[in-house]
């Protein structure tokens, strides 16, 4: 009598397709890039309160909204832009 486990097909890993791990690689790539620009205009800061004549700490915050803003409003305004532009589509 054997004690291994039983382990279905379905639950054992299976490897990784070139497809899934291509998209693995564009996605790291497309969040290095996103988090990239973020903080590039942490850096630009005290150059943009310049031009803009503004203390630093206000356009922090305007850095901020924007930034809450994008989080907010971007992935439902994807998922509708992609619904959109399918049924345009088809």
């Amino acid at each position: 009598m054997s004690l291994a486990p039983i382990v279905s097909p379905a639950a054992r890993p299976q490897a990784l397709s070139p497809a899934g791990s291509a998209t693995t690689i564009i996605l790291a790539i497309a969040a290095f890039v996103i988090v990239t620009t973020e903080f590039l205009m942490v850096g630009l800061l005290p150059a943009l309160a310049r031009d803009l004549s503004l203390s630093v700490a206000t356009t922090g915050q305007l850095v901020t909204l924007f930034a809450v803003v994008v989080m907010l409003f971007g992935p439902p305004l994807t998922a509708w832009l992609g619904m959109s532009s399918a049924s345009a589509c088809s």
